[in-house]
């Protein structure tokens, strides 16, 4: 510090002081030097200002941001947090992970890269959803397919919520998104086994009494053709099914 003013240079610092009570204090400190006519320091002007409160900000904000960052990390689900007036999104690592890819050049932080790897199928209730909350406040809790990199589609389960300024229109949305891919196909898996047999593949006697329902159904009205059941009775069948 003294070299640099004794070198007729200002000097500017946050310096940590010691109170006389024993605890700390910050202070913004700027030192300017003054010289006479012949060039030599006469004085010097300190200026200094207390940021003690600032300090305490900034070091709680850290703190924040930093356990922000460990939680998302820790976390299996995907984070997003959408500006909605410039559409730009922060995608983080593990979302990106649940569609394999690495790094921004390749999922940009912007809204298009979501709907650009939305199913087509899932894109009219999904944007629907968004509207519904921004809209009208409705919760956003929707499942919906996503392209991954290698050309595949997984199942998302995605919450979100939006803030909202003093006259209620949301500027930012924010959420998560969960992989439950494993989850839809065990669900497939048991919806077909309770209407096919397991071992053939065949379907089994509740597909046909659910179709019979439906075809009586659709018999009835005005402009039906009517339909038809065949009935086959194998002799000693029961032997092979049993078996």
């Amino acid at each position: 510090m003294w070299h640099t003013v004794f070198q007729g240079k200002p000097w500017h610092a946050e310096v940590c002081n010691r109170a006389k009570d024993g605890s700390t204090y910050w202070v913004d400190t700027s030192i300017v030097p003054y010289k006479d006519q012949a060039g030599r320091i006469t004085k010097l002007v300190a200026i200094r200002t207390d940021i003690t409160a600032r300090k305490s900000f900034e070091v709680q904000l850290r703190q924040s941001q930093e356990r922000f960052e460990l939680a998302v990390r820790g976390s299996n689900d995907g984070i997003w947090d959408w500006e909605l007036n410039t559409n730009k999104v922060y995608y983080s690592s593990r979302f990106k992970e649940h569609l394999e890819y690495n790094d921004d050049e390749e999922f940009q932080n912007h809204i298009d890269s979501f709907g650009s790897h939305l199913h087509p199928d899932d894109a009219v209730a999904t944007w629907g959803a968004v509207r519904g909350h921004l809209e009208e406040e409705r919760p956003y809790d929707v499942t919906y397919r996503m392209r991954t990199k290698n050309g595949k589609y997984r199942w998302f389960r995605a919450k979100g919520i939006a803030n909202r300024d003093s006259e209620g229109k949301a500027y930012r949305m924010a959420g998560s998104i969960s992989d439950i891919s494993e989850i839809k196909r065990i669900e497939e898996q048991l919806a077909r086994d309770a209407t096919h047999d397991r071992l053939t593949g065949v379907p089994n006697r509740v597909l046909l009494m659910e179709r019979l329902e439906q075809a009586m159904h659709n018999a009835k009205g005005p402009s039906s053709r009517g339909f038809a059941l065949l009935f086959l009775d194998f002799d000693r069948f029961k032997l092979i099914n049993d078996s």
